[in-house]
């Protein structure tokens, strides 16, 4: 990870409570070799127990390292117990749902509310229930059902090249490997990677806009806005999964809840958010009992 600036945060005692340590931003200085102490203003040297400043007594922190980089602070779990108390209820998310409804269902989601395309679900899949039954449809029938969602042209478009080429290439059958699911049109990592983890139960990673801002927000990170060519949230993303393979599913679906719920775009729910005592951005509303930069975008 070069070039990247973020915030990691100790606790020390009961009298000094948190530490922030801000990483060198330079694209030549590797963060896991040198930082600046914010306390005392100083480069320090890091290594695998911690960050250590001139200033030792007042200025030690854990480092975040390998597997537990970021999980420090985020306990693994946490997004299973989330989704289990708090978890939205979609058609899309019944136990008996296929690979194909998964696929075509996060192509409705993109840059669209779940709620609005709940409303729609059952409907579409009852005039086209199966792979086939898309590959065939008609332009303007499918363009009728769906142009409320938005993106009318792009949408109607993209699922029928889905449909077509999953129909000639796979034999019908979506793939459940990323490298086959990306070789499709209108396939991106997120999109892939949701039909492996909801589809197939695969071990595997989530990350769209939302979870890129959850990210941002809690561990202060300054992440690229393309998740397509950022590795850093990815990273984050993969360290949170949950050990257990049979949990993935659950740990994706309340991280997305989380990203709806709480901490939302504009008005993040910060005041009853759980994480705010160990989030870069909350803990600012938490002392400041606002939002330090106001509405947010």
């Amino acid at each position: 990870m070069k070039g990247v600036s973020f915030v990691v945060k100790s606790f020390i005692d009961a009298t000094e409570p948190w530490i922030d340590l801000t990483p060198v931003y330079s694209s030549k200085v590797n963060w896991t070799k040198k930082a600046i102490c914010k306390k005392c203003i100083l480069q320090i040297p890091i290594n695998r127990s911690g960050f250590i400043c001139s200033r030792e007594r007042e200025c030690i922190a854990m480092s975040l390292v390998m597997q537990s980089r970021y999980n420090v602070l985020v306990k693994r779990g946490f997004f299973v117990r989330w989704f289990r108390q708090h978890g939205r209820h979609f058609p899309w998310r019944d136990p008996h749902v296929t690979p194909y409804q998964i696929l075509v269902t996060e192509i409705l989601l993109h840059q669209t509310k779940a709620e609005d395309v709940s409303k729609l679900w059952r409907n579409f899949f009852e005039i086209f229930p199966n792979l086939e039954a898309l590959a065939a449809a008609k332009q303007k029938p499918l363009l009728s059902l769906i142009s409320h969602l938005g993106f009318g042209n792009w949408r109607s478009r993209a699922l029928q090249i889905v449909a077509q080429k999953i129909r000639h290439t796979y034999k019908g059958l979506v793939p459940n490997n990323l490298g086959e699911l990306l070789d499709i049109p209108y396939v991106g990592r997120y999109t892939g990677n949701a039909v492996l983890s909801f589809a197939f139960d695969k071990r595997v990673e989530i990350v769209d806009t939302n979870v890129l801002r959850l990210f941002s927000r809690y561990f202060g990170l300054l992440l690229k806005p393309d998740i397509r060519r950022s590795k850093e949230p990815w990273e984050i993303a993969r360290n949170l999964l949950p050990s257990d393979r049979g949990k993935t599913k659950m740990h994706n679906y309340g991280l997305l809840d989380f990203t709806a719920q709480i901490c939302k775009p504009r008005r993040p729910l910060c005041e009853i958010c759980p994480l705010i005592k160990t989030c870069s951005f909350g803990s600012r509303f938490d002392k400041l009992g606002k939002h330090p930069n106001g509405v947010l975008k």
